[in-house]
């Protein structure tokens, strides 16, 4: 221990030399003191937390504190939630009489609508459809091959 602190004794005004002869003593100190950190203080200082931590979450007052805290916040989700839903269902059951409102009055003027299977307007027509095969007009019709016509190679 005295040659360490020997070797840091320095005459004055001797500083410009004073890193090149304590250079590795200081890099030495430096690696050591990183080393003590990362798997000593490090370490201990988590495990304390960790001790304490668990100390707090255990501790029965805290417990019924913690638990008055959560249920007052799920109350006031509850009544926010209830609220939001009440405005929202208002909300639907005045469109829904908005519409109702302008159906009844759009019915009125034309004389109410038309139910059941009675003769409408375009009921002459044929009821052509060319994706179904047993549909009215032309349904035997195939189309030529696409191949060349004729025989032979190509």
């Amino acid at each position: 221990l005295s040659t360490l602190l020997k070797a840091f004794e320095a005459a004055p005004g001797d500083d410009r030399n004073f890193i090149q002869r304590n250079g590795w003593i200081i890099l030495i100190l430096g690696i050591s003191l990183y080393m003590l950190r990362e798997h000593v203080l490090d370490p201990y200082l988590t495990e304390q937390s960790r001790k304490q931590t668990l100390k707090d979450v255990t501790d029965p007052s805290h417990v019924t504190k913690h638990r008055e805290k959560m249920e007052k916040v799920r109350r006031e989700q509850q009544e926010k939630a209830q609220l939001e839903s009440d405005a929202a269902n208002e909300k639907r059951k005045s469109k829904a009489a908005q519409r109702l409102k302008e159906s009844s009055a759009a019915t009125q003027k034309k004389g109410g609508k038309k139910l059941g299977s009675g003769e409408t307007e375009n009921s002459g027509k044929s009821s052509y459809n060319p994706l179904i095969a047993s549909s009215g007009i032309g349904s035997s019709y195939r189309p030529a091959r696409r191949g060349a016509p004729g025989g032979g190679g190509g």
